[in-house]
């Protein structure tokens, strides 16, 4: 049994930018234990007239076909990520409709735009959503993990999302936070923190670029049948299992998997300015990219936060932004 809520009169500073109507579904275990009658009084406080309805199967008629389509994709496998659903035609950003609205009902949260007017990267950086790109957010907590792993988080979407859609060859890792197809940018990460009585809790916004050939490629070019669900369901399937191994033992069963797929294996690059010439080394304990200086042999810490890379003129910079990242923000998407 599966919960629907439907809403078109939406109230709230961020669900007033939610263009025509949103859609939550509840899922599996989430379902059985009643999550969405027991936040009765956010759903009335997110649309006047929002109400709840039961359905068997979600091929029916009242749940956006994407969302079915996707359901029975992951046929219920995963156990938290996914457990909740929200569809929205239009929205400015599904990082701050999940991390602003949606918080309370907890870690495994999916929430997919059709279309995102303002989405955003690190220090307001501009993220463009044309129609056929895939575009969804997350939410998960940590556990036991310490500050310096946070950041591996990214690494690790970054990871699962390539070996997920099993393009050997073509899909390669751009440090810190970027997909690569053929060279070209395919898809980016963002990952925002904060934390409650609770614990530590992360959003996570993903933007890949499925069936639109502007502005840069999509997967689409190489993989004609793949569809926005089909890369979603993949992802959701194999990063659950991977975030449960994470949060037992952090990055580390993941880090030769990840330099195999990354682009900077021995990468000789320049500082600009100085024209000092370094050689990729490794990631660091806090996840900064390592570079060797060819002439004095130090290491030098590349922080995400502040650096740039230009691999094309194969130098790297600190990053310029136009304005101060917003809450506690770790790449950029």
């Amino acid at each position: 049994m599966l919960g629907l809520v439907v809403r078109h009169r939406l109230s709230g500073p961020l669900l007033s930018q939610v263009m025509k109507a949103m859609t939550i579904v509840c899922a599996g275990r989430a379902a059985r234990q009643g999550i969405l009658e027991q936040h009765a009084d956010i759903l009335h406080r997110l649309g006047q007239d929002a109400n709840l309805r039961l359905f068997e199967h979600p091929r029916e008629q009242i749940v956006p076909p994407a969302i079915g389509r996707l359901l029975d994709l992951m046929n219920g496998s995963n156990q938290w990520l996914g457990r909740i659903v929200v569809h929205v035609d239009e929205v400015a950003s599904t990082q701050d409709l999940l991390r602003e609205e949606l918080r309370p009902f907890g870690p495994g949260v999916v929430v997919i735009a059709e279309r995102q007017t303002q989405g955003r990267g690190r220090g307001g950086a501009e993220w463009e959503s044309p129609q056929g790109s895939l575009v969804f957010s997350f939410s998960c907590s940590l556990r036991a993990i310490s500050g310096p792993q946070v950041v591996f988080v990214q690494y690790l979407v970054g990871l699962i999302l390539v070996q997920s859609l099993e393009l050997p060859g073509l899909l390669r890792i751009k440090w810190p936070n970027d997909v690569l197809l053929c060279g070209r940018k395919v898809a980016g990460i963002l990952c925002e923190g904060f934390s409650d009585a609770s614990g530590f809790h992360l959003v996570v916004g993903v933007g890949i670029n499925v069936a639109n050939a502007t502005p840069t490629v999509s997967l689409s070019s190489v993989r004609e049948t793949l569809t926005n669900e089909d890369v979603l369901a993949r992802f959701l399937l194999e990063f659950e299992r991977a975030y449960e191994i994470f949060q037992e033992r952090g990055f580390d069963p993941f880090r030769t998997d990840y330099k195999r797929l990354w682009i900077h294996s021995q990468q000789k690059i320049t500082r600009r300015g100085d024209g000092a010439a370094f050689v990729v080394s490794d990631l660091s304990s806090n996840g900064s990219l390592l570079l060797l200086n060819e002439a004095t042999k130090e290491l030098l810490e590349l922080i995400p936060d502040v650096t740039s890379i230009d691999l094309e003129n194969g130098e790297f910079f600190p990053k310029k932004t136009t304005q101060s990242p917003r809450r506690n923000e770790y790449t950029d998407r």
